[in-house]
């Protein structure tokens, strides 16, 4: 047996490094489950909080889509009111902020490539100012199908185009994400330029997109 003397300031070091060793082993540290477990946790709080954001974002997309849509619609009913038509022979963009997206020093709201389907119609747009307020602006996101894109909406005039089987030629188009079109009456768009109105309360949009929808009303 080994005896050692009460009080020996070695012995007291001994045990009190042994001592600390001991606590840090037992409290000091996680173990690997453990912290794969807090990983795994915060991974999907995170997951959940992002998916609850794009919800709140794309609501909201919506709900800026509807309130475009209808300032659109009641400039567009006014004007008619007024002129006893709507434009004729005429496409352009309804609002305002658009961006020249072609090149051609004129703003766009749609476009494929490097070509203009539908850009701001000065003449037209001086016209619809009378009937409105104050000018709203566009949506600030674009639906895209492949190099196909539009933002905000638009008024066109199409010579051939038909409602059911009836010539319609008076139409407000706009975008909005997902598949659900919150202003309409909304027509399903047939080739090359026929339309039925949608009767089918599970498809309310007009064109699907690989980014949002295409929504078509046409103007009564």
């Amino acid at each position: 047996m080994v005896m050692y003397c009460v009080g020996t300031p070695y012995l007291y070091n001994v045990h009190a490094i042994i001592f600390k060793m001991k606590y840090y082993k037992r409290y000091a540290g996680f173990t690997i489950v453990e912290l794969l477990i807090v990983i795994v946790v915060i991974a999907i709080l995170a997951a959940i909080s992002v998916v609850a954001y794009n919800g709140i974002q794309q609501r909201a997309q919506v709900s800026a889509a509807a309130s475009f849509a209808n300032g659109s619609l009641k400039t567009l009913a006014a004007y008619k009111a007024a002129e006893g038509s709507y434009p004729l022979n005429t496409t352009g963009c309804i609002g305002s902020g658009y961006e020249d997206k072609t090149s051609d020093s004129v703003p766009d709201c749609r476009w494929n490539g490097g070509t203009n389907l539908a850009s701001e119609n000065y003449s037209m747009q001086t016209e619809l100012a009378k009937y409105v307020s104050q000018q709203f602006a566009a949506p600030k996101w674009t639906s895209q199908n492949g190099s196909n894109q539009i933002r905000g909406g638009y008024y066109t005039y199409i010579s051939n185009a038909t409602l059911d089987g009836a010539p319609h030629y008076s139409w407000y188009v706009y975008t909005v994400p997902g598949r659900e079109c919150p202003v309409g009456p909304i027509a399903r768009v047939g080739s090359p330029n026929w339309y039925n109105l949608v009767t089918d309360t599970s498809v309310n949009y007009s064109e699907a997109w690989s980014s949002g929808s295409l929504c078509w009303v046409p103007l009564k």
